[in-house]
């Protein structure tokens, strides 16, 4: 049973699990099936966003839009439909109106159907003059549903992995494929040999995984399969969009085809692009073991799988499944792991320096070259000159 008082209103982007919030989003009245690039868009353009939590699990969400001087309106408040009725909305809206970034403000407002007790404890008024106020209101936007490969557009279900990769050739640019082989490393014994490029620009795969994000995950999995690299980075958009707005069972479903699949997520951007989005989302409230797995697994994509999964801890500011992993993968010899492994101790030392040099002084003398330089990237310089001449 939730305890209110072990419950915690936290502020920032960052500490937000925008996979829940747009999943909670989706199912209100004012905003239903928005999606996860829309919420995170209205959070980057608001004055303040808040979230509870309860168990290290978001169960509640609101923003705020405010010039922070005079006027302030409350907007997307929303409770897990497991934890209303338990003083979760109080809280939060009490905890916004006593923020300091917004002690300034002498005019609140917001609009509610059916919440004026919660607000009306925290001292909101019917508004004293509405014959005053004026608006605009234009058509609600129509917006996709997509939650696994139970629901999908209209039209969708005919739609074929083989077609959507004759349209990438049709939009591929030859010259342009020529180039990114080589940067991708597919020439003979090299990490990518073999991969395929047709040439198309990541903004254009994003756009078509907008297009595509209803596909079905039986067509999903033959894209993923598919010998072109931008199939298959299309695929795992789609995934990721597709993951955002889904319902437990739809998750399980894409996490488990992600993991049966991963000899297809063969290189690194693939990896980066998807990791976190998914395993490192589908498993945050869940065992971690699978990380393990992938860490010790004799393929590299899995192994670049199980560190790049932690990136979406870190942006959360928790760093100790990343810790975790990269002692594991410490003494890995492929370059592809030792730099996203540098790179995670970097990202974990830009938010809690402490933290991450805790763990360098205990390794740094013993973790590959590469993999030292990427951790102490952003280092002071002479903090930096100190760890790579041992002198720390």
């Amino acid at each position: 049973m939730l305890k209110i008082e072990e419950c915690r209103v936290k502020y920032g982007f960052d500490n937000m699990d925008f996979i829940k919030v747009s999943s909670m989003l989706s199912q209100a009245f004012w905003s239903p099936n928005i999606t996860i690039d829309e919420v995170k868009q209205g959070a980057v353009h608001s004055a303040l966003i808040a979230g509870v939590f309860y168990n290290d699990k978001q169960i509640g969400y609101a923003r705020v839009i405010s010039d922070k001087t005079r006027f302030a309106y409350i907007l997307d408040v929303y409770v897990d439909k497991n934890y209303r009725k338990k003083g979760v909305g109080q809280l939060m809206i009490n905890s916004i109106l006593q923020n300091d970034e917004l002690k300034d403000v002498y005019q609140w407002l917001l609009i509610t159907k059916d919440a004026h007790g919660v607000y009306s404890k925290a001292g909101f008024k019917v508004i004293s003059r509405p014959d005053d106020w004026m608006e605009i209101r234009h058509q609600r936007p129509k917006r996709q549903k997509v939650q696994g490969d139970s629901r999908v557009l209209k039209g969708m279900l005919s739609v074929r992995a083989a077609d959507i990769c004759s349209k990438l050739k049709d939009m591929g640019d030859s010259q342009r494929a020529l180039a990114v082989q080589r940067f991708f490393k597919t020439a003979p014994g090299e990490y990518g040999e073999g991969d395929v490029f047709v040439g198309l620009n990541v903004p254009a795969v994003r756009k078509l995984a907008k297009e595509y994000q209803a596909l079905p995950l039986n067509q999903l999995s033959q894209l993923l399969k598919s010998a072109i690299h931008e199939a298959r980075l299309l695929a795992l958009l789609i995934l990721i969009r597709q993951y955002a707005s889904a319902d437990e069972t739809g998750r399980q479903q894409i996490y488990n085809l992600y993991l049966q699949n991963t000899r297809f997520i063969n290189n690194w951007d693939l990896v980066d692009a998807s990791a976190m989005h998914i395993v490192g989302a589908h498993l945050r409230n869940r065992p971690r073991s699978p990380l393990s797995a992938l860490a010790e697994s004799k393929l590299l994509w899995d192994r670049r799988i199980s560190i790049m999964a932690t990136f979406h801890y870190i942006k959360r500011g928790e760093f100790a499944e990343t810790l975790r992993i990269a002692l594991l993968l410490l003494h890995d010899q492929e370059d592809l792991i030792q730099k996203a492994v540098g790179w995670m101790l970097r990202e974990t030392g830009k938010r809690d320096q402490l933290i991450a040099e805790n763990f360098l002084q205990e390794h740094y003398k013993t973790m590959p070259r590469t993999m030292l330089r990427y951790a102490i990237e952003k280092f002071p310089e002479k903090l930096r000159r100190q760890y790579l001449r041992g002198e720390i």
